[in-house]
C-alpha cells in the first residue's frame, strides 16, 4: 500500500498544457482562413505558438491588454487564453486597443513564488518557474525550494488575478491530447524519449520545444517537495546522472529529504 501511495505522488501541469489548446486554435484559425480565402482574394500564413511577438499584435487588435504579470488579459476570458494570427494582405477594419489596467491590483506580484514579477509589466525571466520549468536554465537552490509540486509551468500569477474570476470555460476535446492538471511524477522519471513522445505527442507537452530532461528535473524537484522519504530511492539513481542539470536536482532533493550518499 505505501508502494502504491508513492507511485501516486503527482505533479501539477499548467492549465494550458491540459489540452492542446494550440493545436485546436490552429484548426480553428485555418478554418475562418478557408472561409475568408473562398470570398476573398488574399494571402496568408497562419501562426500559433510560433515566431512572432504575439502579446503586442493581440493589444493592438483589441483582443487584450497586459496585466502587470505580463500575460494578455481578455475581457472573456481572463489570462486563460492562448494567441494565435492569420498573417494576411487583405485589407481588413481595425479594431481598437482596450482602455482598461489593473488599476491599484498587485496580487499578482505579491504571490509569485520566486518574486520574479520585479515590478508592473517587468519579468525577471530567469527567476519564472513557468519559463524555467522548460529551459535548461542554471537554476538557484531558492528556485528549487519555490518549485512546490509542479511538474510543468506555473501559473500562481493568473490564479491569483482578480481578473480570471466567473469567467468563461472551455471544455477540453479528449482527442486533442487532454492531459488534465496533474502527472504521475515516477512514470515521468521512467521514461525514455520515445515512450514519451509516443504517450504525449497529442498533447504540447510531447512537442519537441518540450525537453525531457527539463521534465524529470521537475519531477525531482517535485518529489522532493512531496515530503515522502520512500521516494529517495527513486531520485537516488539520477544523483550521478550524466546530464549535470538532472544530477543538481537529485542531489539537491536527497538533501531535501534528510538522506544521504
Amino acid at each position: 500500500a505505501c508502494d502504491r501511495k508513492v507511485e501516486r505522488l503527482e505533479g501539477s501541469v499548467a492549465r494550458y498544457t491540459w489540452s492542446n489548446y494550440y493545436y485546436d486554435l490552429k484548426k480553428r484559425l485555418r478554418r475562418l482562413a478557408n472561409v475568408l480565402s473562398r470570398s476573398y482574394k488574399m494571402h496568408y500564413r497562419i501562426y500559433c505558438n510560433g515566431p512572432i511577438a504575439e502579446k503586442p499584435l493581440a493589444v493592438k487588435a483589441g483582443i487584450g491588454y497586459y496585466g502587470k504579470h505580463s500575460i494578455i488579459l481578455n475581457k472573456d476570458f481572463g489570462s486563460w487564453v492562448v494567441i494565435g494570427e492569420i498573417i494576411t494582405d487583405l485589407e481588413i477594419e481595425t479594431d481598437a486597443p482596450l482602455e482598461e489596467d489593473c488599476g491599484d491590483c498587485h496580487l499578482c506580484i505579491d504571490s509569485c513564488p520566486t518574486g520574479a514579477i520585479k515590478k508592473p509589466y517587468q519579468l525577471d525571466w530567469s527567476r519564472c518557474i513557468q519559463y524555467l520549468s522548460n529551459h535548461r536554465a542554471r537554476v538557484g537552490e531558492d528556485i528549487f525550494e519555490a518549485w512546490g509540486n509542479r511538474l510543468y509551468g506555473c501559473t500562481t500569477c493568473q490564479e491569483v488575478c482578480p481578473k480570471n474570476r466567473y469567467k468563461k470555460q472551455s471544455h477540453p476535446i479528449p482527442e486533442y491530447g487532454y492531459v488534465g492538471p496533474s502527472l504521475p511524477l515516477l512514470d515521468i522519471l521512467i521514461l525514455d524519449e520515445a515512450r514519451f513522445r509516443e504517450r504525449y505527442h497529442r498533447n504540447q507537452i510531447g512537442a519537441r520545444w518540450v525537453e525531457l530532461a527539463c521534465l524529470k528535473r521537475n519531477a525531482i524537484l517535485a518529489l522532493a517537495h512531496s515530503g515522502d522519504r520512500r521516494v529517495s530511492n527513486h531520485i537516488r539513481r539520477f544523483k550521478d546522472d550524466p546530464d549535470p542539470m538532472i544530477a543538481a536536482a537529485a542531489r539537491w532533493a536527497i538533501k531535501r529529504l534528510s538522506c544521504s550518499w
